[in-house]
């Protein structure tokens, strides 16, 4: 993919950018432990902190059955579309950022999440 903007970039097909994004160490899914309508309150590649309210699961009343938390600091990488939860189904994939300087070859530098 680098080369390939280099190259564009090089033809003037492409403004020459500073590629910016987050390098994680790992990541995982956060499941539900209820069942019911989930409304997710965090976006794609939106950083989130320790504690922070990511989903909540309402039952057919609409009365929170469930609030969803971010288990540790991170970055969304994913989360599902489908407003009807099973019990025990995906709701968010998480990434946890890398220490800075930790991965070989890159140079991570760690930002507070905004």
């Amino acid at each position: 993919l680098r080369q390939q903007l280099n190259k564009r970039a090089s033809l003037e097909l492409i403004e020459r950018s500073r590629v910016t994004g987050h390098v994680c160490s790992h990541s995982y899914w956060i499941f539900s432990a209820h069942g019911g309508l989930m409304r997710v309150h965090v976006g794609l590649c939106e950083a989130v902190t320790k504690g922070q309210r990511v989903a909540s699961i309402l039952n057919l009343f609409g009365d929170e059955v469930e609030v969803v938390v971010a288990p540790e600091d991170g970055v969304v990488i994913g989360h599902s579309e489908n407003p009807t939860q099973d019990q025990g189904g995906r709701v968010l994939h998480l990434g946890v950022l890398a220490p800075p300087n930790s991965i070989p070859g890159i140079r991570v530098t760690r930002r507070p999440p905004a």
